[in-house]
């Protein structure tokens, strides 16, 4: 990862759906393609036998220009979550979508001035809801300014301000941040406000830990032969869908949180191939405006497990 690709990170950390399991955007080179897709299929509970779901994500970064000090590219990321079966809010009479998803479509700049001191902005356009890009509905906004100003070798400082209109905290809100970046040999570390990024590369251990206003993630991973991987990751990171509920600023979000375990064969910074058993608990589903904003309908999900596949791929 390189700390001086920050308009990358803050994309990653501060995005309607941040992927923040993967960090894929973060592996290297700012003007590489880099890829990743993740399928999930979790086993209805035994309290609603017909109450699986499936969740899909992907994300892109492709570059278009790199030329002197400046590197631009496009943005793509998208998701999809599928239940086995209808659900209601009763309060409400609304029925929940079997089917939602996100997609977003954006670009990255960035540029290096001859005290390399370093500009980004970015910034995606897409939708959030049972039915993608429909005429009338809110589209979905993100976008992100950054600065990053070296100090000394390793040591930089970033500014940045992000704006969304589908976060689950802070909705619409400019949120302006600073952080302090750290990168040595074994260890990266990003301090900052609001979010923190922190990785320690002690091989064979492995150690990821990321906090930020819309989830959090840690991993622990230990390469025990070759280039293979055992891995164990705790995370949290709810979702957004806006267009459930027409002409209104509620929408329906789901949170849960994720114990995953799994193998994985790692390439460096040329990608990853991560299959896992993946436990969810504390899943709920509700209409409001935020997290904190709850409306009375909810609908509580009880535990289940299922399997975990992940790739990335950067060339």
């Amino acid at each position: 990862m390189r700390i001086g690709n920050s308009v990358l990170l803050l994309s990653a950390l501060l995005g309607v759906d941040a992927h923040a399991q993967e960090m894929s955007i973060l592996g290297g080179d700012p003007a590489a393609f880099v890829f990743s897709i993740e399928h999930q299929g979790e086993a209805a509970p035994k309290s609603n036998p017909d109450l699986s779901i499936e969740e899909q994500k992907a994300s892109a970064a492709i570059p278009i220009y790199n030329q002197g000090s400046w590197t631009g590219g496009i943005a793509l990321r998208g998701q999809r979550t599928h239940l086995g079966k209808e659900l209601r809010f009763a309060n409400r009479g609304l029925q929940i979508p079997q089917d939602f998803a996100t997609a977003e479509a954006g670009f990255f700049l960035s540029h290096v001035d001859e005290s390399n001191q370093r500009y980004g902005l970015s910034a995606t356009y897409g939708s959030a809801g049972h039915r993608l890009l429909d005429e009338g509905r809110t589209p979905i906004v993100t976008s992100t300014f950054s600065f990053e100003k070296p100090i000394e070798e390793g040591r930089s400082w970033i500014y940045f301000l992000n704006y969304s209109n589908n976060r689950t905290f802070w909705n619409h809100v400019p949120l302006p941040g600073f952080a302090y970046a750290i990168k040595e040999k074994s260890r990266t570390l990003i301090l900052g406000l609001p979010f923190l990024f922190a990785n320690w590369r002690m091989d064979p251990y492995y150690v990821t830990a990321i906090i930020y206003p819309i989830g959090a993630m840690t991993e622990v991973s230990w390469r025990f032969w070759g280039p293979m991987m055992i891995y164990a990751s705790l995370g949290w990171q709810p979702k957004a869908y806006q267009n459930l509920v027409q002409v209104s600023d509620e929408r329906l979000i789901y949170t849960r949180k994720e114990l995953a375990a799994g193998l994985r064969l790692f390439a460096g910074r040329k990608g990853s191939l991560s299959v896992g058993y993946v436990w969810n608990f504390d899943r709920r589903l509700f209409i409001g405006t935020s997290l904190t904003q709850v409306s009375e309908d909810v609908i509580d999900v009880d535990d289940s497990g299922g399997m975990q596949i992940k790739a990335r791929a950067s060339f």
